[in-house]
């Protein structure tokens, strides 16, 4: 399988942990090969599909010129969407402002979450702790490569039921979803 997605990253299993090749496009280019269901085309001669009639149809077809673009772009970019939203606000306004000085949790956590735990050093924190100088006794947790990111260890994705994360959710009577979602601005083909 080999997914095709519109994104900033792409490594080993960004779509999926089965899915071991991902190209990255744009977004118009996912849903062509999402059409065409498959990668092993070459998208500027093969048809992607067919249409009610069952005549092929091209990527040419469906893709704007450049005239047609800068039609859109002209109509759609004007000076005043960027004045509406570019203005300054008056310092404090907004949703912001208004939970100012409010005393709470910057990420509030629920007891019973199986996804947000809140980690013991922030509630068992010894006394005087920031004021010392130096951390002495800290260990390192892990030294990885290059090519892991925050993406490989969040818990965003699959779990799988025979991981550790899996088993401990489990544990906690947490059934596996029926089926996993594949992430948005992701096509799959075989």
């Amino acid at each position: 399988m080999a997914a095709v997605l519109s994104g900033n990253r792409n490594f080993d299993g960004r779509i999926h942990r089965l899915v071991g090749a991902s190209y990255l496009c744009s977004p118009a280019l996912v849903v062509a090969f999402a059409l065409a269901g498959r990668v092993t085309i070459d998208i500027d001669t093969d048809p992607i599909a067919k249409d009610a009639s069952g005549a092929p149809v091209f990527l040419s077809d469906l893709w704007p010129d450049d005239a047609e673009v800068d039609a859109v772009v002209r109509q759609a970019v004007t000076p005043d969407v960027f004045a509406q939203h570019g203005a300054a606000k008056p310092a404090g306004a907004g949703e912001l402002g208004s939970h100012r000085g409010a005393a709470r949790r910057p990420v509030p956590v629920e007891e019973a979450s199986s996804y947000i735990v809140e980690p013991p050093f922030f509630t068992q924190r010894r006394a005087g702790l920031a004021a010392e100088p130096s951390v002495a006794g800290a260990r390192v947790l892990g030294i990885y490569g290059d090519g892991l990111t925050t993406d490989h260890i969040s818990p965003g994705g699959e779990i799988p039921a025979d991981s550790p994360a899996g088993q401990y959710l489990q544990s906690l009577g947490i059934r596996r979803a029926a089926s996993t979602p594949i992430s948005a601005g992701a096509a799959i083909t075989t």
